[in-house]
């Protein structure tokens, strides 16, 4: 039997959460394009095309079964050397992620690394990752919303491994308590 998930925010979380969770591609590597999931139309769409000349340093998507304080599923940037499709599912692997607020509240981006991709499996929580690595996805998010009307970015700090698993699943269970 084939199942279709029209609404990508109830994709199944999976029996490893927290340790392995799905995670949805709206955006590819190296891409200025920002399509976001719209629950509405279940389709992915076009949000803008980024007003500053930056690209997204990473894929970039969303876990399902999440909600955070801005009232969107959590954000995640996955390391990887392959530019993913947007509208794939990928299983990964949390590993660090970044406090962040913007216009709409708090907006943390969880980063972690595919599942089944043998050259990031030496990354396994914040010290893990390359210095530079982590500067490159911080100057990102400082920056790409700059041109923007309206807009505005202000980037924390990194938070490591036990942390992420909690806001997983502090973020779960947010999610739950809404639909419930």
């Amino acid at each position: 039997m084939i199942v279709l998930y029209k609404n990508m925010y109830t994709f199944p979380i999976g029996e490893k959460f927290p340790n392995i969770v799905p995670a949805y591609i709206e955006i590819a590597k190296n891409s200025n394009i920002k399509y976001e999931w719209d629950e509405e139309n279940k389709v992915l769409m076009l949000d803008r095309i980024l007003h500053s000349a930056v690209m997204y340093p990473e894929n970039y998507g969303f876990i399902p079964q999440t909600l955070c304080d801005d009232g969107d599923p959590l954000d995640v940037l996955i390391l990887s050397d392959a530019a993913l499709q947007p509208g794939t599912i990928a299983y990964v692997k949390p590993i660090c992620y970044l406090n962040m607020t913007d216009e709409k509240g708090r907006d943390e981006k969880m980063v972690a690394i595919l599942e089944k991709d043998p050259r990031y499996q030496h990354y396994n929580d914040l010290d893990s990752v390359p210095e530079h690595k982590l500067n490159q996805m911080k100057e990102f998010f400082e920056t790409y919303k700059n041109l923007e009307p309206n807009k505005w970015v202000k980037v924390d700090n990194w938070e490591g491994y036990n942390k992420t698993i909690e806001l997983l699943k502090t973020s779960h269970e947010k999610y739950k308590n809404k639909i419930e």
